[in-house]
C-alpha cells in the first residue's frame, strides 16, 4: 500500500481472529470502512459467538466498498459469500 492508505483493524471475538483493512484517505464512499460496517461485522461476529449464525446461510454484499461485512462473513466458513462493488476505485484498495 501507499502512503494514502491506512489500516483498520477488526478483532472478531468468535474467532480470535483480527482482520485488517486498508482504505483510502480519501476517495469515494467506497474507500473507506464506515462505522455501520464495523457495527454490522460485530453484530455478526456476537451471532456467530453465541452459536446463532448459520454456516449454511448465503451472503451478498452489495455496496460492499472495503468488503468488510463479507469479509467478517466468510471468516465463519459460510458456503457462499460475494461481494459487490461498482466503483472502480475500490477495486484497487
Amino acid at each position: 500500500m501507499n502512503a494514502s492508505t491506512f489500516v483498520r483493524t477488526v478483532h472478531l471475538d468468535s474467532t480470535d481472529v483480527e482482520l485488517a483493512i486498508h482504505q483510502w484517505m480519501e476517495g469515494d464512499v467506497g474507500c473507506v470502512v464506515w462505522d455501520g460496517a464495523l457495527v454490522l461485522g460485530k453484530y455478526i461476529d456476537h451471532k456467530n459467538c453465541v452459536g446463532e449464525w448459520d454456516a449454511k446461510k448465503n451472503v451478498l454484499e452489495l455496496g460492499s466498498g472495503t468488503g468488510i461485512v463479507g469479509i467478517v462473513s466468510a471468516s465463519f466458513g459460510l458456503r457462499h459469500v460475494q461481494l459487490q462493488d461498482y466503483a472502480q476505485e475500490t477495486y484497487s484498495v
